[in-house]
């Protein structure tokens, strides 16, 4: 009876130290949806900010599409004929051994 009860308080700690692991993860996890809610918050003060500055200038001429929040993607350069490392890096190849 006794080593019946050990066995289940050994079963109950292992229980209480996972819980505890799986209730400090979700707290991490918090923290950190709650961050990257602060950062697009700040970023959405930044983007009116901006906008609430650029507006007036639109009848002196700045085009919209330069107050527009979306971002164009970046042109990338075309990709070089050849695959191979050396190449793409615009340098000789290495001396082949000999």
């Amino acid at each position: 009876m006794l080593d019946d009860a050990k066995a289940r308080l050994t079963t109950l700690d292992a229980q209480i130290m996972l819980t505890q692991r799986t209730v400090k993860a979700q707290e991490y996890n918090a923290q950190s949806v709650a961050a990257a809610v602060e950062r697009a918050r700040a970023l959405v003060k930044q983007t009116t900010s901006s906008r609430t500055r650029l507006e007036p200038l639109v009848p002196q001429g700045l085009p919209r599409r330069k107050i527009s929040t979306r971002r164009e993607p970046r042109k990338r350069p075309p990709a070089p004929s050849c695959r191979r490392r050396c190449c793409r890096r615009n340098r000789p190849p290495p001396p082949s051994p000999a």
